[in-house]
């Protein structure tokens, strides 16, 4: 179980922390950076975790981290596209959008499945203790994200985070068979 929390969200961090650089890279002003990727990104993450949150309600939590987490793993493959050379620069609209809403669908679920971790009298420490852990393995995996695209280049790299962010997905039924949540 936190291994599955340590990694959930691997992918989606391994492709975040070069993001930017990819940006630069492909000659993109700070003004489309930051219109583009920041505001509209933020934008579309709300509503991603509106999105999500709706969802993870309707279908329950395992179905929703099973469900969103697939469409979270699947945005990173719209970077992969877009870092290809005979791609237009435009697409990396296209994948900022796309990897901004469903990266807060993927969050809206896995928060809620933080939650749904802790017990009632205990909730503060435990909730703070699995966002530690989640932000660690956030913070590591941005930090090597340089290393894999500077030797795989961006389009192998940013397919190569679809499969990683694929991986705790296929933890979720194990997780669920091993943790009772309370009601």
């Amino acid at each position: 179980m936190l291994f599955f929390v340590a990694t959930y969200k691997a992918g989606d961090a391994l492709l975040g922390g070069m993001v930017y650089p990819f940006w630069v890279d492909k000659g993109f002003s700070r003004v489309e950076i930051g219109l583009i990727s920041s505001t509209l990104g933020s934008i579309f993450t709300i509503l991603g975790a509106l999105v999500g949150g709706h969802y993870t309600s309707k279908w329950g939590l395992k179905k929703a981290l099973i469900v969103l987490g697939l469409f979270q793993a699947f945005s990173n493959l719209f970077y992969g596209i877009a870092a290809l050379p005979w791609v237009s620069r435009y697409f990396v609209y296209v994948a900022s959008i796309v990897e901004s809403f469903t990266g807060g669908l993927g969050t809206a679920s896995f928060i809620t499945f933080l939650t749904a971790l802790c017990k009632k009298e205990f909730s503060s420490t435990q909730h703070a203790l699995f966002s530690t852990l989640f932000s660690f393995t956030m913070v590591f995996a941005r930090s090597i994200s340089g290393i894999g695209a500077k030797y795989l280049g961006y389009s192998t790299f940013f397919f190569l985070t679809f499969f990683v962010a694929l991986l705790p997905i296929l933890l979720v039924p194990r997780v669920f068979k091993k943790i009772r949540f309370e009601a």
